[in-house]
Parts: structure tokens; C-alpha cells; sequence
């Protein structure tokens, strides 16, 4: 580990106000379950690390005015996972409950997580998947960055260096129908190799009006299986074969003549049946797994 300046801020202005001054080779850390060891294995050597563990109001879950919710960036999974969330947002406490072991949970945070967007953490995945938003802030102000633009194609994130994640932003209740998340691991504390999150939006007949269907896993970002969804609007999902639709998406998001190694092709079987899964749930009202 390499030396670095270490700041504890006592508030968000605080903060902002020290990385704007720190540099763009800074690091935000909260619980610190991705950095410490990047740090140990000098993978990253910054010059500064900013601590918002202690900053008010970046832990919790709030319901905003129009029925979504606001989560902490520093909120651990432990405390996720402990959350009666209603109807669909439950599905957020269920995976955090099931991420890593015992002391991941207890000092991971979701915004961690979703800063690192490692491809084979289970955040990014399902995030991606209920379309949250992110609100960034910094000297400059506040700006708010949809799934689809916080994560970049290329990996990582769109976040600036002068920015800090200060909020995820919950779809209301009636925004989504049903939300299932399905991943496939080796051992309990091991990352996932592939994640599948669905999202259903029924109309009053009970047709498609939306649907969404993110792989982690086999890219540097979550796959969009867009080309998918949009042929299934209008449709009812439970009249339609959904291990054809799961060989679709796996098929959209890992090409076959891109599924070249063994790993690759087994990632593309793994999507298949988790994806089935992730249908079969959605169909169903999305049921705990």
C-alpha cells in the first residue's frame, strides 16, 4: 500500500469541497470492501481517500413525494437486506441479503458497489434492471444519470472525478408490475458468473407494456437485451415459451460466434436458464425465489 492523504469529512459541502481540492486521483470510500484491497494490491494508488462514512443523510431509504425511493450510497447491504420494502422493491433486500458472506454484507455498501461496477457484482445488474437513477453531486451542483448512462459500455462508470454518488433513486410501485433477480455462483461467498435481472410493467389487460432483461456478467457493463423486449410488447407473457424467449436473450447479449471459449459458452448457458427462471417469475408476479 502506497502512502495517501486520508480526510474524514463531517458533511456533504465538506466533502464536495475536499475532492474538488484533492485531485482526479482521489477515491471515495465508505465501507471500503472494494478499495482497502485494491490499495493492499497497489492496483490503485491514489493520492488522496475521502471517507463519507460519517457524512449525515447518505445512509437509509427514504420515500420521495411521488412514490420512489431514495437509498443512501453508504447504506450497507446488512442494512438493505433488514428493510421491509414493499411489492417489487423487496426484490432489492432479497439481494442484498444474499450477496457474499456475513461481513461483506455488514460493511459493504450499495454505493460501493455501484461505483466499483465490478461485472460480476449483483448491484449494477439489478439497478440496471428496475432502471434507478443516480444522482451525482459536486461543486458544480447536481445532476441525475439514468442506469443506462451511469454505466459505461467500456467499464466502470460515468461519474466525473470532482463528483460523489449521493443517492439511488427506486422506481415508484407502479412504475414496474413485478421484478425478479436470478444469479448462479459456486460457492455461497463467491461473485456471481452471471446475473439476470427482469422487469414487467403489465397493462390493464395484462399484456406487456414494459419489459426489461439486464445479463451481468458477460460484458465490461450490464447487457440491455433490448432487441428482445421490444418484439414482446403487447403480448402475455405466460402464453409465450419463455425458454425460447431466455435462448433469445442469451443469444442478444452473448452472440454465439462471439461465444468462442468454454467459459463464454458456458456464461451463455448459464443466461439461458437463469433468464427462464427470471421469466418464469415474472409470469407469476414475481414469487420469491
Amino acid at each position: 500500500m502506497t502512502p495517501f492523504n486520508f480526510y474524514r469529512p463531517a458533511t456533504l459541502d465538506d466533502a464536495i469541497g475536499v475532492l474538488a481540492q484533492a485531485g482526479s486521483d482521489a477515491k471515495i470510500i465508505a465501507g471500503g470492501q472494494s478499495l482497502l484491497l485494491a490499495l493492499k494490491e497497489r492496483q490503485k494508488r491514489p493520492s488522496s481517500v475521502i471517507s463519507i462514512a460519517d457524512v449525515p443523510g447518505l445512509s437509509g431509504a427514504t420515500e420521495l413525494e411521488d412514490g420512489s425511493r431514495d437509498i443512501g450510497p453508504c447504506t450497507t447491504y446488512a442494512k438493505l437486506a433488514k428493510m421491509t420494502l414493499p411489492g417489487w422493491q423487496s426484490e432489492i433486500s432479497s439481494v442484498a441479503g444474499n450477496l457474499a458472506d456475513r461481513s461483506v454484507r455488514n460493511m459493504g455498501t450499495i454505493g460501493g458497489a455501484v461505483c466499483e461496477a465490478g461485472i460480476r457484482f449483483d448491484v449494477p445488474t439489478l439497478l440496471s434492471g428496475i432502471e434507478a437513477m443516480f444522482k451525482l453531486t459536486s461543486v458544480q451542483g447536481v445532476r441525475m444519470l439514468s442506469a443506462d448512462a451511469f454505466f459505461n459500455a467500456s467499464g466502470g462508470t460515468n461519474i466525473a472525478p470532482d463528483e460523489i454518488l449521493t443517492g439511488i433513486t427506486v422506481p415508484p410501485l407502479p412504475y414496474w408490475s413485478a421484478v425478479a433477480f436470478e444469479k448462479f455462483r459456486f460457492r455461497t461467498f463467491d461473485a456471481a458468473i452471471v446475473t439476470v435481472a427482469g422487469a414487467i410493467a403489465l397493462a390493464a389487460d395484462g399484456t406487456i407494456e414494459r419489459l426489461r432483461l439486464v445479463v451481468g456478467g458477460v460484458a465490461k457493463a450490464p447487457s440491455i437485451a433490448t432487441g428482445v423486449t421490444e418484439t414482446l410488447k403487447g403480448q402475455n407473457l405466460a402464453a409465450l415459451s419463455l425458454a425460447e424467449i431466455a435462448q433469445r436473450v442469451s443469444a442478444e447479449v452473448l452472440p454465439p460466434d462471439k461465444a468462442v471459449t468454454r467459459a463464454q459458452k458456458y456464461q451463455a448457458e448459464l443466461t439461458i436458464s437463469l433468464a427462464t427462471r427470471v421469466l418464469t417469475r415474472l409470469s407469476t408476479g414475481a414469487l420469491p425465489a
